[in-house]
């Protein structure tokens, strides 16, 4: 299995692909819920996080909390110590959140019924992440930085690979790929309802990559 040779925090990019204006800005990696006591970053996490989301309307701000919650709250609450961000010119850009642990094995994850209905692949890829970039910095590096970072992280912890679960044909799947994952199921119409519809990538933790770039990058869809 490839080695990690170091470990990145800092990228620079193009400041404007889009324009084609010069200059550059360099993109740092931060643990992220140190950063939550200032209320614009806990805003820009909300921003990123709900326009980046695959749903879009919610019937009441219950529903929208609810939501939240699956995919964003209870990872900075219970596993804040591998939440991390993507800061450019203290901005939020970019975020990555997610467990190291199998989430079969330690409780909380029960409404992700897809754990349950495939628990091979999970114990052999236990670490799971979502991750999500503001618009205007997609296409440009910052979530296969972001990627790098967590997988890292995940190594250090010995965890041997990471995992996510997306939708079947989602305009994701062809970032992760592009990042080291690898389709290990793919839930057709004949699949049970817990997994119908649904596409289950892995990667090694220790996997190098040089000149991945992200092109949308968000992990929401269970």
């Amino acid at each position: 299995m490839p080695h990690v040779k170091e470990q990145v925090t800092q990228i620079t990019q193009p400041a404007n692909r889009q324009t084609g204006a010069h200059g550059s800005q360099t993109v740092s990696v931060e643990p992220l819920v140190a950063l939550l006591d200032d209320e614009t970053t806990l805003n820009a996490l909300d921003e990123i996080f709900f326009s980046s989301s695959v749903r879009q309307h919610f019937n009441d701000e219950g529903e929208m909390l609810i939501f939240r919650e699956r995919w964003l709250g209870r990872y900075l609450r219970d596993h804040g110590e591998h939440a991390f961000a993507a800061i450019a010119d203290g901005q939020l850009v970019g975020y990555v959140v997610g467990c190291l642990k199998n989430p079969n094995e330690i409780g909380g994850f029960e409404d992700i019924t897809a754990y349950a209905a495939l628990p091979d692949l999970v114990a052999q890829t236990p670490a799971h992440l979502h991750i999500n970039v503001l618009a205007g910095w997609r296409s440009r590096g910052v979530g296969a930085h972001l990627i790098r970072h967590f997988a890292a992280h995940a190594a250090a912890h010995g965890c041997p690979a990471v995992h996510i679960i997306t939708g079947r044909g989602g305009r994701n799947v062809g970032f992760y790929e592009r990042n080291g994952f690898h389709t290990l199921f793919s839930g057709d119409a004949t699949a049970s309802p817990a997994t119908r519809g649904l596409v289950f990538m892995a990667r090694p933790t220790t996997l190098t990559l040089t000149g991945s770039r992200d092109g949308g990058a968000h992990s929401q869809g269970v």
